[in-house]
């Protein structure tokens, strides 16, 4: 498993920031969003990524992804619906599939927007 910092631990005011461009490893099939929503206690708070897939080395792009997480109290459970007590950070993990394992050519660019005010997080990105 690969992991990328999309964007690093500090505190992040409301705008857009982009993903470049970034080549993916051949063998995976997988990428998956970490974003740290220890902070994001207040609902007019908000973090999104939309991400792009290219087959063809950036030529072309589509195959759009992405996630969009609300601030607001945590509130963790386990499988039957009993409170969960956590130590922070808490990481909120979204996964999504991408085609053709084996092609070299694959690509990901993207954005991240911050909305609602400013916020400390990290963004990150794992391939499996």
């Amino acid at each position: 498993m690969a992991k990328t910092i999309i964007m690093g631990s500090r505190i992040w005011q409301s705008g857009t920031y982009d993903v470049v461009s970034t080549l993916l490893p051949t063998g995976f099939e997988y990428i998956r969003f970490g974003f740290d929503v220890t902070d994001m206690l207040v609902s007019v708070l908000s973090i999104a990524v939309t991400l792009e897939i290219s087959y063809d080395g950036g030529i072309t792009w589509g195959e759009k992804n992405g996630v969009r997480f609300q601030g607001g109290p945590i509130r963790m459970t386990d499988m039957e619906g009993n409170p969960i007590t956590r130590t922070p950070p808490y990481i909120s993990l979204h996964s999504t599939h991408i085609s053709q394992p084996s092609n070299p050519n694959r690509r990901l660019r993207g954005a991240v927007v911050v909305a609602g005010g400013s916020l400390r997080t990290e963004v990150t990105l794992e391939t499996y």
